[in-house]
């Protein structure tokens, strides 16, 4: 496999990296915008070209997170500025439902992936909580949020499906550059 040359998406930026999700036989993207511009925004490609950027509600200073599970797309994201709380929304293929917080909290934004018959969230905590939390979404309702026992992260940590299991890794806590992962069993 290779990579064809780099193309711009011409007209949008973003000063946090942008996330991607397949849904309703298109490619969604979503980030920040750049600098001082918390708006979350939007796009889809249809394989040939990009749809004008759209803006989402609420905002974040990170980046958010994108998932399908379903019959809809869900986004996940920290609050702008200090606010660090978690919000979510979804999106049915015509319009975003209101956004809606989640309990717990997070200094650096939330990741999402599809697993089984759920949605997963994972997040570092709030504030110097390098714990890992994560919460379980059904089509319904999110379980209650429960801490990865024994870990700790500084950044957000990554989720992935491999071979029927969930897959979480993430940098150490700290100055602790290592890597680390885990496994759902």
């Amino acid at each position: 496999m290779n990579f064809a040359p780099q193309k711009h998406l011409a007209g949008v930026g973003t000063s946090h990296g942008p996330t991607l999700a397949t849904f309703d036989n298109h490619l969604y993207m979503a980030w920040k915008g750049m600098g001082n511009d918390q708006a979350m925004y939007r796009s889809s490609f249809d394989g040939t070209h990009w749809a004008p950027q759209q803006q989402l509600a609420g905002g974040t200073s990170v980046g958010p997170a994108l998932a399908a599970f379903g019959n809809r797309l869900y986004a996940a994201w920290k609050g702008m500025n200090t606010d660090q709380a978690i919000y979510w929304s979804s999106f049915d293929g015509t319009r975003w439902a209101p956004q809606q917080q989640l309990a717990g909290g997070t200094s650096v934004g939330p990741a999402l992936a599809t697993f089984g018959n759920h949605l997963y969230m994972a997040w570092k905590g709030a504030s110097n909580d390098q714990g890992i939390h994560w919460s379980s979404f059904d089509g319904t309702s999110w379980s209650a949020p429960r801490k990865v026992p024994g870990v700790g992260a500084s950044k957000r940590p990554a989720l992935a499906v491999f071979s029927n299991h969930l897959y979480m890794a993430w940098k150490g806590i700290s100055n602790d550059q290592g890597i680390y992962w885990t496994v759902s069993t």
